[in-house]
């Protein structure tokens, strides 16, 4: 008798315990919200997307992705420094436009508003028209573009993109003047080229290499040192005679004031999901460049090269 009370206590007593100090839950016990910047169907969201599974594989949770464009970027971005600190929201961010609009405006994040996760690869900047326009090459365009100063219109991602900083570039490069039509993410500026509502786009290459293999959009050139791989027959603006190098790249970041172990818990999880093989192979069908880089020092050298954001702007102006 007295044994059977005793064990009858100790359960009481292992009952009590858990109910008073509940087992301390697993990260991540819900879905965490991935805000992508931009809208449906542009390079980010289909990075975001493409590495989704990747990330539920090695979390352990589910990514819920939420497209919030806007503010060339900065509803996404500041949607991120605004969230609790606690895990559950994370999110790319896009590199130069990031910083391109600090430079310009006064926004509602800056840099130090973020905890840096990992790389996520990036992208060079090109120049398209819709497959069945009369402009062929740069030279065409230029021609067109200096009879008719400020009338071709080309369509970009976003007032002060990254699309538009490079295609700015070019027309400062050789003297022209295109008329900007600024959209809320490449797929919709995409959606204006093919339907004939703007003559041009500035876009990524992987945002433009299902469309170009597929004959819909013609590349006047790639803004890059080389050839792309999976567009070997696109000349680059520099063979061309026109010096021009531009490129993107994003990166996954949550807001600052992480615990340290969700933050080391994130960076696992996604430093396993980007090096995946399976994932690498995509992101190179993509067209896409990536290399892995410790979230710390990529943090580092991404300050370094807001400097050379900035200054790029100065020029451009």
């Amino acid at each position: 008798m007295k044994k059977i009370f005793v064990m009858s206590l100790v359960a009481l007593v292992i009952v009590f315990c858990s109910t008073v100090f509940p087992a301390e839950a697993k990260y991540p016990e819900s879905a965490v919200s991935f805000i992508v910047a931009y809208s449906p169907g542009g390079g980010t969201d289909i990075s975001a997307r493409n590495l989704k599974p990747y990330v539920d594989k090695y979390l352990g949770g589910t990514l819920a992705i939420v497209n919030k464009p806007g503010g060339n970027g900065e509803i996404g971005f500041s949607t991120i420094a605004r969230a609790k600190p606690d895990g559950y929201t994370v999110g790319m961010i896009n590199i130069p436009v990031f910083f391109i609009n600090i430079y310009t405006r006064k926004t509602s994040y800056v840099y130090e508003d973020f905890e840096m996760i990992a790389p996520a690869g990036g992208s060079e900047h090109c120049i398209g028209v819709n497959a069945n326009s009369e402009i062929k090459t740069l030279d065409d365009l230029i021609s067109m573009a200096k009879e008719n100063p400020g009338v071709l219109t080309i369509g970009s991602s976003g007032q002060f993109s990254d699309d538009y900083l490079a295609a700015l570039l070019f027309m400062k490069e050789v003297g022209i003047s295109l008329n900007h039509v600024p959209f809320k993410g490449a797929g919709p500026a995409r959606t204006a080229v093919l339907g004939n509502h703007v003559k041009l786009i500035a876009f990524n290459v992987d945002e433009a290499i299902p469309f170009v293999q597929s004959g819909q959009i013609r590349l006047l050139g790639i803004m890059a040192e080389k050839r792309h791989e999976q567009l070997p027959e696109v000349p680059t603006f520099k063979e061309q005679g026109y010096g021009v190098i531009s490129s993107s790249s994003r990166a996954i970041v949550a807001p600052k004031g992480l615990d340290p172990e969700i933050l080391t818990t994130l960076r696992e999880a996604f430093k396993k999901a980007l090096t995946d093989e399976d994932y690498l192979k995509t992101v190179k069908n993509m067209g896409q460049t990536f290399e892995y880089i410790d979230p710390d020092a990529y943090a580092k050298e991404l300050a370094e090269e807001s400097e050379v954001i900035r200054q790029l702007l100065e020029r451009a102006d």
